[in-house]
């Protein structure tokens, strides 16, 4: 009731990169403390340009009483949300200098102020392979966990004490990290291999020239393949038991064909026309 979390447990992860945009690695979901902060300096930003507000010449006769703002320090016995405005104040000190949102009333903004605070960070080079429009939401979770090597790998596990056993659930040859999971392992590599062939494309990267036809069937099979393979990893380690690779190759296939076939929409080249019809998808 109090907001508090009733048991913790490890995070996949961090809150503060959940809130980056996506094209920097994160999930674009605000920050709600961070935009607190950018609403309540709304207020700060009030006072600054003097704006012609009542609240703010009643904050100037009973707080300020003519001192400057930017030097102005509030009373210990001062009013609770008075003290946090001027909290706020300190905070966006140096983006209300910098931006120049003193100078001009109609400079700040909520989302203006929340971006400071924020700050930028790199893009990831694999955002839009991740979140293409075409791809299965629920799969660009996971594809994004897997950049992200956040998922819960047994390596992970055993790092966080969480169990002994590091070894590939699905082959019991190496340890189970990423790379090993999507890539190396036996079972994986027939997989991928498979659908490789079926694709006639490589799942490791992007061929450099490509039309945005192929580019987006390979981004929909990529993060299928990637998902079926995760989730049959665990199936396994519940059942203690995993299908024939051809099976789950042949099912990789049926979501990715679904997928595509419903996004397929708009005209395409002749070329793709048969590498599409090659893949059992009607055009």
């Amino acid at each position: 009731m109090d907001g508090d979390a009733e048991y913790q447990r490890p995070h996949l992860v961090t809150w503060d990169s959940v809130c980056y945009s996506k094209k920097e690695g994160g999930l674009g979901v605000k920050n709600a403390g961070m935009w607190n902060v950018a609403t309540v300096g709304k207020l700060v930003n009030w006072i600054y340009t003097k704006a012609d507000r009542l609240w703010v010449l009643w904050i100037d006769h009973i707080y300020m009483k003519g001192v400057d703002w930017s030097s102005y320090i509030p009373p210990p016995d001062s009013n609770w949300n008075w003290r946090n405005i001027c909290k706020v104040k300190g905070m966006l000190a140096t983006g209300f200098q910098g931006n120049h949102w003193i100078s001009d009333a109609r400079g700040y903004s909520i989302n203006a102020g929340y971006q400071w605070l924020q700050s930028s960070h790199p893009h990831v080079p694999w955002y839009k392979d991740v979140w293409d429009s075409w791809n299965v939401p629920k799969q660009s979770v996971i594809g994004w966990l897997i950049q992200r090597k956040a998922l819960n790998t047994r390596v992970k596990m055993a790092q966080l004490r969480i169990s002994d056993n590091n070894s590939c659930v699905m082959c019991e040859l190496g340890p189970e990290t990423h790379a090993h999971t999507f890539s190396d392992c036996v079972y994986s590599n027939l997989v991928v291999t498979n659908i490789e062939l079926w694709l006639q494309m490589s799942l490791q990267t992007l061929p450099g020239r490509c039309s945005t036809i192929r580019r987006k069937v390979w981004r929909v099979v990529r993060l299928s393949c990637w998902y079926m393979l995760w989730t049959e990893r665990n199936k396994c380690r519940i059942d203690m038991n995993i299908r024939r690779p051809e099976l789950l190759v042949s099912e990789i296939q049926k979501v990715a064909q679904m997928r595509i076939q419903h996004k397929l929409n708009f005209p395409i080249q002749q070329s793709d026309v048969i590498w599409i019809t090659s893949l059992g998808i009607h055009v």
